[in-house]
């Protein structure tokens, strides 16, 4: 990643010329969760699973083929492990040991055909959890805020991220080539409703030493700004321990994607209506030690223009002119996830259109690249993957 000029890029190579990021989300959505590498069954066959209910290497292994011959170069999965009925990388109930191998085994032999076909993978870990297993409970009795503002929940994430990259490493140092980089999690947001923001009197101590009062809107704003860049320079850390030219970074949605505005709603509570999820601005995340930066963008509102949509949501992430500037010139931003919703389309030709609109403006903002939601999740009935008709849309975005 080259720093030097007035906005940071990555390149190939030392000196290389400019990587621009182009891409696809690869993602199953099992009962309704992120999943890519699914190694446990389903007890029966679910109807929301019309792809099958497990990780399929032919599959992906066509997917791989098809986004390298339309010149795209980047694929966006997800490491999820949540749930019983979408066990993933935590493995079937009671599993002692941090990660489930057959999990681990799927995540292998994806990097290996991605490295055939010349394609970068950025891996991205849920929201707010831990592997739902024995081990992870062990370490911290909870998720969602516990993790971002305790030692504790730092201390068991950071392992989690040690663990995954160490089995790469272990067993196939050479596919970490392959990362495009790894991402903490998929949207990074704090509930405004659950611990310590449940409280709106007294104190709390955050993992960073620092004492925040409650009653303060403004010092609870500090609590999880602060909060969340030195959890992010905690993980940044714990991953350039192991592999220092893995690149780290953390996707978000826009604060107006939830309702909220960062000049008038400030610090989370439980008097907020309405959304009680809180995005960081791009602003508080380009203060940590991450490498770049990821934001999401979906257009809802159909009496807005792409444009006119996409420069209001970047307004509530910070993420416009002098700030966006110095953003830029120490960091690269990508558009993580962008797609287009059945109900504020009026056709899928008006939607490539769109969807090309979007493309743009990323790229005219000084964004290094994008990642269309998704290639064939088709049991996300309310958006349109790009392979609607046959992949015409992702040999356009790749030209």
């Amino acid at each position: 990643m080259d720093r030097t000029g007035q906005r940071a890029m990555f390149r190939v190579g030392a000196g290389g010329p400019e990587f621009v990021v182009k891409g696809v989300n690869f993602v199953r959505l099992r009962r309704g969760d992120h999943s890519t590498f699914e190694a446990v069954p389903l007890e029966s066959k679910a109807p929301e699973a019309p792809n099958g209910d497990c990780y399929d290497p032919q599959k992906a292994e066509a997917m791989l083929a098809f986004v390298q011959s339309v010149r795209l170069n980047t694929v966006r999965v997800f490491i999820i492990g949540r749930s019983a009925a979408n066990p993933g990388i935590a493995g079937p109930e009671g599993t002692t040991t941090a990660l489930y191998e057959p999990y681990m085994a799927n995540v292998l032999d994806f990097l290996e055909r991605a490295e055939k076909h010349g394609i970068y993978v950025l891996p991205t870990f849920g929201d707010g959890e831990l592997p739902r297993n024995e081990y992870f409970r062990k370490r911290l009795g909870g998720g969602g805020n516990r993790i971002y503002l305790t030692s504790e929940g730092i201390a068991a994430k950071r392992e989690y991220v040690r663990e995954f990259l160490q089995f790469i490493q272990s067993r196939r140092p050479e596919l970490m080539a392959t990362l495009l980089g790894v991402q903490m999690q998929n949207e990074l947001h704090l509930d405004g409703k659950s611990w310590p923001f449940d409280a709106v009197n007294g104190t709390v101590t955050s993992a960073n030493g620092k004492t925040y009062d409650l009653s303060n809107a403004r010092q609870r704003q500090a609590l999880m700004d602060e909060g969340i860049v030195y959890y992010l320079d905690a993980m940044t850390d714990a991953v350039h321990k192991i592999d220092p030219k893995l690149l780290v970074c953390e996707g978000i949605f826009t604060m107006r994607a939830v309702g909220k505005n960062p000049d008038t709603d400030l610090g989370p509570g439980p008097e907020f209506a309405g959304d009680r999820r809180w995005p960081p601005t791009l602003e508080t995340l380009s203060r940590s030690k991450l490498d770049f930066l990821d934001v999401h963008f979906y257009r809802t509102r159909t009496n807005e223009s792409v444009a006119d949509a996409f420069a209001r949501d970047m307004e509530t992430v910070r993420f416009v002119g002098a700030t966006a500037a110095a953003i830029l010139k120490d960091k690269p931003v990508i558009l993580g996830e962008f797609g287009a919703f059945q109900f504020a389309e009026s056709s899928w030709t008006a939607a490539q259109e769109n969807l090309l609109s979007i493309r743009d403006e990323a790229m005219y903002r000084g964004m290094s690249g994008w990642l269309l939601w998704t290639y064939d999740t088709f049991e996300q009935t309310e958006l349109m993957p790009g392979m609607t008709d046959g992949g015409e849309l992702l040999r356009r975005l790749g030209n």
